[in-house]
């Protein structure tokens, strides 16, 4: 089972010293940043990737934006329209997991998500628990899971929307 770890974000004064570690630039920041632009990327979407792909200098692409973002939270919370939001607001693409990976090593653009292959198995938990879903299709369900999960790139920072159940 995951831990979870809630982390409060504090708004600082202006006067006050922040070590910034990992930081992500917003479109405003970006705009008044002098850096060079990015090498133009491989067309993914419509060449695929073959032996002479992995040549391919991808790092050069990957700057403090190309990160994957997860809105997380209850259905009905807002999880969507805010992962717009801040795809909007960091100059990121808005896509599902395993397109996002294949986005965020094609081109270095960061990727935001709302709800992510990590949290899935709660699903999986309820429908279970509801008699929607088989022991036999519980079993297989993380037989796939732990397969799978452990070759993916987990994101950079989880954003969950903590929602009362009336709203």
């Amino acid at each position: 089972m995951a831990n979870i770890v809630r982390i409060t974000f504090k708004l600082l004064k202006a006067n006050q010293n922040v070590k910034v570690i990992r930081p992500i630039s917003s479109r405003a920041v970006k705009a008044k940043d002098d850096t060079p632009p990015k090498p133009k990327p491989w067309p993914y979407q419509e060449k695929g990737y073959t032996f002479l792909n992995y040549f391919d200098k991808t790092t050069s692409r990957l700057d403090e934006n190309s990160k994957i973002l997860v809105v997380e939270g209850p259905v009905a919370s807002g999880k969507s329209k805010l992962a717009k939001q801040v795809a909007a607001e960091l100059d990121m693409l808005l896509s599902q997991y395993v397109d996002a990976l294949a986005h965020l090593l094609s081109t270095g653009q960061g990727v935001v998500l709302d709800r992510c292959v990590y949290s899935d198995f709660v699903f999986a938990e309820s429908m279970y628990s509801q008699g929607y879903l088989s022991k036999l299709a519980r079993s297989k369900y993380y037989e796939f899971r732990d397969c799978t999960i452990g070759e993916l790139l987990r994101p950079h920072l989880v954003i969950y929307l903590d929602t009362p159940v009336p709203k």
